[in-house]
């Protein structure tokens, strides 16, 4: 019994750093943002777009666009466009900064875009709630190119 104990105490040491480690590690370097690739991927535009106030009224300047160049009336390979600004009435109320938008034409006013909803799928009904949008960050470009790579591979047959 006496040799058991220094095991136990050492067993749980050992534990509660362990935990202790993980607990770190989640804290400090989980990515709490995950793009929807389902959203992406049924999405006829997808862009980076900085929001900014100018005079009062809401600017939406596209930095990057992703997908969609044609339906934007772009040259298929240019991806940064020197001046684009879009309308999009549904990030009014959205903070000023950089965000990823999966956008599609709206179909009540010309030359406006409506944020694409999250394609319903089993177990998750997206009704009700509002499209997300993504803050542009390094993590959150990533996982959208990954998304529309591997798309692209499976279309190319690979």
């Amino acid at each position: 019994m006496r040799r058991s104990r220094p095991f136990l105490i050492f067993a749980l040491v050992l534990a509660v750093s362990w935990t202790a480690w993980l607990s770190y590690q989640a804290a400090t370097s989980a990515d709490p943002i995950v793009v929807s690739r389902p959203q992406i991927l049924v999405a006829p535009v997808v862009v980076e777009a900085k929001l900014y106030d100018e005079n009062g009224a809401r600017k939406i300047k596209v930095v990057r666009v992703y997908v969609g160049q044609g339906i934007l009336g772009m040259d298929g390979a240019q991806r940064e466009p020197a001046d684009m600004h879009i309308a999009v009435p549904e990030l009014d109320d959205e903070a000023p900064g950089s965000y990823l938008l999966a956008l599609q034409e709206s179909a009540f006013k010309k030359g406006e875009f409506q944020l694409v909803p999250t394609p319903a799928s089993p177990g998750y009904s997206p009704k009700g709630q509002r499209p997300p949008i993504y803050p542009a960050t390094e993590s959150t470009r990533l996982q959208v190119l990954e998304a529309l790579r591997q798309f692209h591979r499976q279309l190319a047959g690979e």
